[in-house]
């Protein structure tokens, strides 16, 4: 994942086609986080999965009332996170993303941020 100036960067993630979760991303947010969905998604929501090693166990990512951190998937659209749900990813280096249903085919994400303020 880049980092130039600004501490604006970008990254592909894919959920390969008949899985649920992407790949692994690096979080490097702290002030600004987005995803940008393709034309064609299968699943209706997306949540997060986290862990401390980028090969480690990777876990469901609530807040703390239990709450999955997530959202609805509209194709292409970019979605901002923001608050709560903003706070609860930047306590994690190692995330994924995870459709609601297992995709009819490759899908390819794009993760954004900044760092900082």
């Amino acid at each position: 994942m880049g980092n130039p100036a600004g501490g604006l960067y970008r990254q592909e993630v894919t959920i390969d086609s008949g899985d649920t979760a992407s790949e692994a991303f690096e979080f490097q947010a702290s002030s600004r986080f987005g995803i940008i969905f393709p034309a064609a998604m299968t699943g209706a929501t997306y949540t997060f999965q986290a862990s401390d090693r980028e090969e480690g166990t990777y876990v469901a990512l609530e807040d703390d009332a239990g709450n999955a951190i997530g959202g609805t998937i509209t194709a292409s659209t970019a979605v901002g996170v923001s608050g709560t749900d903003l706070e609860c990813l930047t306590a994690f280096r190692w995330l994924k993303i995870v459709s609601a249903s297992a995709e009819g085919a490759d899908r390819v994400l794009i993760v954004v941020g900044k760092s900082g303020d």
